[in-house]
């Protein structure tokens, strides 16, 4: 099972580190993305991932339970 999600990088850039984006209860990975891109182009150090929970956007085949416990155990 993969969770949706997208990854951001600065143009030309080369991570060493990146930061995981979590949407609210009624949202979806891309809920962030702007704030995201601006993040990595300001700090190309950092990469951003954006990731669907259960359920939300990309991330809709996956089996139950559908439990908040099991929602943090996907990350």
């Amino acid at each position: 099972m993969t969770l949706g999600h997208s990854i951001l990088t600065a143009k030309g850039a080369t991570p060493t580190g990146f930061i995981l984006f979590l949407h609210g209860v009624l949202g979806r990975r891309t809920n962030w993305a702007t704030f995201a891109k601006e993040l990595v182009a300001a700090r190309p150090a950092f990469g951003a991932i954006l990731v669907d929970l259960r359920l939300h956007g990309d991330s809709q085949d996956i089996p139950g339970p559908h439990t908040v416990a099991l929602a943090a155990a996907d990350l």
